[in-house]
This record gives C-alpha cells, sequence and structure tokens, in this order.
C-alpha cells in the first residue's frame, strides 16, 4: 500500500494491525530443513541472442517497459506501461506487432503492469501497481485480445471485486497455459479497513479461478503510524511462480526464509532455512520511508533489516530459484538464485552471468527459461517518456 493515498481518502493513515494470514494449505504438509551455506556455487554464462534499441534512435516509440513473457513462436512480449502497448518481439529481435491501447470500453486497458500469452493466442494484460501502493478504483481485472488485437475476453482477477473500491493485480505468472495470479482487494466496514490479499491458480480455457492462500488485515484506524511490516504482501511482486508441470511457490513471510510448493493435487510440503536478515543501511531505511510515504521515525515504522527471500522463479527443467534477497552477487554477476531440486533439496547457488551490464540494469527471466536485461528503460524521466537516449532490450539464453 502507499499509505500517503489512503491518507487522503480516509484522513488517516493506514496501519493493517490484524493480520491473518490461512495457514491451512502447509500446516500439516512435510517440512524440509535446508542448510544456511549452499553445498555448491555455479556460475551461468549468458550469450546474447538480440538486442532491440529502445532509446531516440527507435523505429517503435517506446516508455517504460516493466514486464514481459514467453510469447507463441519463440517471440517475447514487452509491456510498455507507459504508453499501454505490448511489443511483440520476433525470435531476431524484430518488432512485429505493437497491440493494446489505453481506455475503458472493450478490448482497452484500464491499467498495464503484468502480461501473458495464453497457448490459444490471446494476450492479456493486467492493471496493478509497486510494493506499498493501493489503486485506487481499480478494476483488478486481466483484459484479453486476440492475435489481431480485437476484444478477446476479460478475467476478474480479484474475488468479490463488486465490493473493494481499491483493487489490482499484483502479479502474474504463466509457464505452459498454467496461470497463477496474485492480487489484493481493499473494502471499508465498521470494523475498519479490510485488506484481502489472495494467490489463485486460473483455469486458461474460461478465466475460473481457485484460491491457493489468502491473508486479511484489518485497519481499525487507531493508529497513524505507517508500518512497513504490515503493508508487506505474502503473495505477490515477484515472490511466486508456477511451473511449466502446474506446480505453486510463494514465499509468504517476511522475516522467515520460507517457501511453499503446492503440487497440482493439493499436496505439497514447504521448505525453511535458518538465516538472518542483512541489516540496512541508512540510505535504505531512507529509501523505504520515502516510498512509505513519510520522512521519519515518528510518522512510520521502518524495519532494521531486509526481507529474506526475493524472487522465486521455476526453471523448464523442474528445479527451483529462489533469490536470497540482500545477497549481494558475485564479482561478474547480474543476480544470484539458491537453486532447489523438484523435491525441495538445496542444491547449489548460481550466479547468473550477463556480459556489460550496467550497475542501473534489471534482469527479468521468462518461465520459458530465458533472460531479458531491461537497460535504461525503467524509471528515468531523462527525456521526458521514461528511457534514456541509448535504452535498449537484450535477450539471453544459457550457453
Amino acid at each position: 500500500m502507499k499509505p500517503q493515498i489512503c491518507a487522503a481518502i480516509l484522513g488517516t493513515s493506514v496501519l493493517f494491525n490484524t493480520p491473518s494470514l490461512s495457514e491451512d494449505i502447509w500446516s500439516e504438509w512435510p517440512s524440509l530443513g535446508a542448510p544456511e551455506a549452499a553445498p555448491a556455487e555455479i556460475f551461468l554464462q549468458l550469450k546474447n541472442v538480440w538486442h532491440l534499441d529502445c532509446g531516440d534512435g527507435s523505429e517503435e516509440l517506446v516508455g517504460r517497459i516493466t514486464d514481459a513473457a514467453p510469447g507463441l513462436n519463440e517471440s517475447v512480449l514487452l509491456l510498455d506501461s507507459q504508453l499501454y502497448h505490448v511489443l511483440v518481439v520476433s525470435p531476431a529481435g524484430n518488432i512485429e506487432r505493437v497491440l493494446g491501447q489505453k481506455g475503458e470500453g472493450p478490448g482497452d486497458w484500464p491499467g498495464a503492469y503484468r502480461v501473458l500469452q495464453l497457448p490459444d493466442g490471446r494476450i492479456g494484460v493486467g492493471d496493478g501497481v509497486q510494493p506499498f501502493t493501493y489503486e485506487f478504483g481499480g478494476t483488478g481485472d486481466i483484459v484479453f485480445l486476440d492475435q489481431d488485437g480485437l476484444p478477446a475476453g476479460v478475467w476478474n482477477g480479484v474475488s468479490d471485486r463488486t465490493a473493494k473500491p481499491m483493487c489490482s493485480i499484483r502479479e502474474i505468472r504463466c509457464s505452459s497455459g498454467h496461470v497463477l495470479v496474485a492480487s489484493q482487494g481493499t473494502t471499508f466496514g465498521k470494523s475498519g479497513v479490510v485488506s484481502v490479499e489472495e494467490l489463485a491458480i486460473f483455469d486458461p480455457s474460461d478465466g475460473q479461478s481457485v484460491v491457493v492462500s489468502r491473508r486479511e488485515s484489518v485497519d481499525d484506524r487507531s493508529s497513524r503510524v505507517i508500518s512497513e511490516v504490515e503493508g508487506f504482501e505474502p503473495f505477490s511482486h515477484g515472490r511466486c511462480d508456477i511451473s511449466n508441470l502446474g506446480r505453486v511457490a510463494f514465499a509468504p513471510y517476511r522475516d522467515k526464509w520460507f517457501v511453499v510448493v503446492r503440487e497440482p493435487d493439493g499436496t505439497g510440503f514447504s521448505i525453511s532455512r535458518e538465516l538472518e536478515p542483512s541489516k540496512r543501511t541508512d540510505a535504505a531505511k531512507s529509501a523505504m520511508r520515502q516510498r512509505l510515504g513519510c520522512n521519519d521515525d515518528d510518522d512510520c515504522s521502518v524495519l532494521e533489516t531486509e526481507h529474506l527471500v526475493g524472487r522465486i522463479r521455476w526453471r523448464p527443467d523442474g528445479k527451483l530459484w529462489v533469490e536470497p534477497y540482500g545477497v549481494k552477487p558475485a564479482l561478474g554477476a547480474v543476480a544470484c538464485f539458491d537453486e532447489f531440486g523438484p523435491d525441495g533439496d538445496f542444491l547449489r547457488r548460481v550466479q547468473v552471468a550477463v556480459p556489460a551490464t550496467g550497475s542501473g540494469d534489471e534482469m527479468l527471466i521468462l518461465a520459458d527459461g530465458r533472460f531479458l536485461v531491461l537497460s535504461g528503460v525503467g524509471e528515468s524521466e531523462e527525456d521526458g517518456r521514461g528511457v534514456e537516449a541509448d535504452a535498449q532490450v537484450s535477450l539471453y539464453v544459457l550457453e
């Protein structure tokens, strides 16, 4: 949530002081302990497939690329959340088509935060926002277009959307037709402000969903202190994924290294490690205060440590990558992940090395195992449209 938005609506800041996380799906499952240190470490070298120019010299106007997904026939979908476009990029790195537009009519996108493509070719885009932000009046919808850019249906990504005036998609993951959606919806009741966060599996044929886990939080409006820990979202913003076999993995806790793996038949197991979170620098704490919308510790409660689990990504071979948040990648690597086998055994730490990356570059991992590096196409406003003059997107694969 973004408390300054809520304060403008409610006349008070929001503190979710009674969180309740439904643990029934994993509380009776086997729990595996993983060692603190990785059994081994390996560098994975990546080779470039193509570079796509997104700067001043590009043929297609590009705003901010915020998400990507594998498309049909080895294409790549790039989501431009500023211009509300999806760029369909060919295996050779050429823009084949540009789809979508902002609006509220049939096939229009009221928001552009996450993108996916279903096996039948439909391209879906969901609205949404960054962590600690509410989207007042958000639809929580995933709007689909067909291959010709025509309307192809809408999924309701938030349960009982009509009762929640603030709702949005927080994450979409899709692999081989298996779709996972994390959402958030907020409503007002007699007990206060109620926020419901859900993780659900969607049927690609009809958009019907089954909730895997949910958390409900209530703000009784008794405090004016903005709490970082209460605003933590347990299922979203990279900390969940679904495999090409339909296995779901997510990290529901902030200050505990704990990963849940749910099988397609509804059974599963959990993996836990005894790890100490990394200490935050003063600069990191100041940045968190800004994200929460407050100036000092009298206005908000910022934690001294980082959360323990970052991104979670299934690999095409069935292995699971879990990013140790706060751990700096080794020299020459752009990211590192701890790799677990299909049965939850800790295999090794993987350092991902990409040639010629800059300090501000961001790496996205596609569901089919490929890697995208975004250079200068993030939050920069150097040329007034969110990209740098030499911005580009680069596709890599394992050597």
